[in-house]
């Protein structure tokens, strides 16, 4: 009898820690679905990214949900016929080829929850014979990234540093690899009810 009311006693209490949030790392990319995220209300930056070598648009934007700051960048090849390689690739490419394109934050210590990257195209692998590997892409045309971040303090009006990553190419060239350039994105006020 008293195994059983440790048995249960102790069932209650990881069940009670689970639904209050304590004891768990809850990623923002597995709760938040791609519908409600292409839903927000994105505030889009000033100013957008392009890099005449990179030959990619990056436009900016933040919108909050609930107490996620989602930051959005959309990357656009400037040419038809480009693809973007998959966030899920290397950092430095497989055996020194193709870049992970990436928004990732300048100062990951001013943030108390980094989520994962979420997109809303699908990689799928494209083979490349010549070096005989395979590498995750993102289909031709433009690609949509999604950040879940939790700042550390009130940041409602101020800049916060980014960084970008991202290489265009068709099946027969690429264009030069932009790798961590830094950019800034103001935060929108979030709209509490």
């Amino acid at each position: 009898m008293k195994r059983k009311t440790i048995v249960v006693v102790t069932v209650l209490v990881a069940l009670l820690l689970m639904k209050s949030g304590c004891g768990t790392t809850s990623d923002a990319s597995a709760v938040i679905d791609l519908k409600t995220l292409q839903g927000l209300g994105f505030v889009p930056s000033d100013q957008a990214h392009h890099d005449s070598k990179g030959r990619v648009l990056v436009e900016l934007a933040a919108a909050w949900h609930h107490e996620y700051l989602i930051i959005r960048a959309i990357f656009t090849p400037d040419s038809s016929g480009f693809h973007l390689y998959s966030a899920e690739l290397p950092s430095r490419g497989i055996n020194g080829v193709g870049r992970p394109t990436l928004v990732e934050v300048s100062n990951p210590k001013d943030f108390q929850y980094i989520g994962a990257l979420s997109s809303d195209k699908v990689a799928v692998n494209k083979p490349f014979p010549i070096l005989a590997t395979e590498f995750p892409i993102y289909p031709d045309g433009p690609v949509v990234l999604y950040l879940p971040v939790i700042p550390n303090t009130q940041t409602a009006g101020q800049t916060i540093e980014l960084s970008l990553t991202y290489m265009a190419c068709s099946d027969r060239i690429c264009h030069d690899p932009i790798e961590d350039t830094p950019v800034n994105l103001q935060v929108p006020v979030q709209i509490t009810n």
